[in-house]
C-alpha cells in the first residue's frame, strides 16, 4: 500500500511515473500493487500543491502505519482549511479531499473482514462506493491541474458581471420607462389634443435626451391604446 513519497521525490514527473506503473501493474493483473502506485501518486501531488500553498507537512516521528499517516495527513489538511476558510485556494479544496477520502478508504481496507455473506456484500458495496469517490476527486485535482475550475470560476464570475450589468441597465431603462410614462400622463391631461409625437417631443424636453423621439412616440402610442394616458381629443 501507498506511504508517503521521499523528500525530493514529490514532482509532476514522479507522479506521472508512478501513474504508468500503476496502469502497467493493473494490465498485469496485480490490484494491489496498482492501487498503491495510484495513491503514492495522488498524495505526493496533494503533497506539492500543499506545499506550492506554503504548507510542509513533516512526518512524525518514530513507528506509524500508513494509515496513522494518511489520518494525520488528512486532519493537519481540514485545519489548515478551516483556518483559511473561503480563501483556500483550489488546487488546496482538491488536495484535501484527496486526503479525506484516502483516509476513509484506508479505514475501510484495514476494518477486519466480516464473516457472513450479507456482511462481505456490505463490504464490498463501501469499498466500491469510496473507490468511486476517490476516483472522482482524481478526475477533480485533474480539472484542477489543467486549469479547467480556474477558467470555469472566471466564467462564472465574468458572467456574473454581466448579469449585474443587464440588470442594472434593465433597472435603469424601467425607471426611466416609469419617469417618461408619469410626464405623458402629466402632459397629456393637461392638453389631450397633442398627437403621439408632440407628447413624446414634450417629455424629451422635459427629462432630458436620454431616449430618441422615435422610441417615446412609440411609448406614447402604447399607453394610450392601453389607457394609461388619455386619447387624443381632436379640435
Amino acid at each position: 500500500m501507498a506511504t508517503l513519497p521521499e523528500p525530493g521525490e514529490d514532482d509532476a514527473a514522479y507522479e506521472e511515473g508512478l501513474r504508468d506503473q500503476e496502469r502497467d501493474a493493473f494490465r498485469g493483473g496485480h490490484a494491489k500493487e496498482a492501487y498503491g502506485h495510484f495513491t503514492a501518486s495522488v498524495l505526493s501531488q496533494a503533497i506539492r500543491w500543499f506545499r506550492e500553498e506554503g504548507v510542509d507537512f513533516s512526518r512524525p516521528a518514530g513507528d506509524i502505519t500508513p494509515t496513522e499517516l494518511i489520518l494525520g495527513l488528512a486532519f493537519a489538511a481540514n485545519a489548515e482549511l478551516e483556518e483559511r476558510g473561503d480563501a483556500a485556494s483550489n488546487k488546496l479544496s482538491a488536495a484535501i479531499w484527496l486526503f479525506n477520502a484516502v483516509a476513509e478508504l484506508r479505514v475501510a481496507l484495514d476494518d477486519e473482514g466480516p464473516t457472513t455473506p450479507d456482511g462481505l456484500s456490505e463490504k464490498i458495496a463501501e469499498l466500491v462506493l469510496r473507490g468511486v469517490t476517490l476516483g472522482q476527486i482524481d478526475m477533480i485535482m485533474n480539472a484542477v491541474r489543467l486549469g479547467w475550475l480556474d477558467k470555469l470560476e472566471e466564467h462564472a464570475l465574468d458572467r456574473g458581471r454581466r448579469s449585474a450589468g443587464a440588470a442594472a441597465t434593465n433597472a435603469k431603462k424601467a425607471s426611466l420607462h416609469e419617469s417618461a410614462m408619469g410626464e405623458a400622463m402629466r402632459i397629456a391631461g393637461k392638453n389631450q389634443t397633442l398627437s403621439h409625437e408632440e407628447i413624446a417631443v414634450k417629455v424629451r424636453e422635459s427629462l432630458g435626451p436620454s431616449t430618441t423621439a422615435k422610441t417615446l412616440t412609440n411609448w406614447v402610442r402604447v399607453w394610450r391604446r392601453k389607457g394609461f394616458i388619455p386619447a387624443q381629443k381632436k379640435l
